[in-house]
């Protein structure tokens, strides 16, 4: 639910701010971090998110680099759009 509302706050601001405002958002699986702890800590937690989820978990290192990206020049041609940081998983 708040991956979607998310997606919808990203399009809207987009729409809201118009033309030549870039505005664009990662869209994060699991990532290692001291509040998710708890699910990738545990192994067979771990297991039950991907097998259920197809979600695979990944470092914050990597979802920086999407970060910086958007936050570029790079970017500049994308607004409002929504980028699955998936850890090179493609979701069925």
């Amino acid at each position: 639910m708040t991956k979607a509302a998310l997606i919808m706050m990203t399009q809207s601001r987009a729409l809201e701010l118009g033309r030549g405002a870039c505005v664009s958002t990662p869209l994060r699986r699991l990532v290692h971090t001291v509040f998710s702890r708890v699910f990738w800590k545990d192994e067979q937690k771990l297991r039950q998110i991907i097998d259920e989820h197809h979600q695979a978990s990944g470092p914050p290192a990597e979802n920086c680099r999407i970060s910086v990206m958007l936050a570029s020049d790079r970017a500049s041609y994308l607004t409002g759009q929504t980028l699955v940081v998936d850890v090179g998983r493609l979701l069925p």
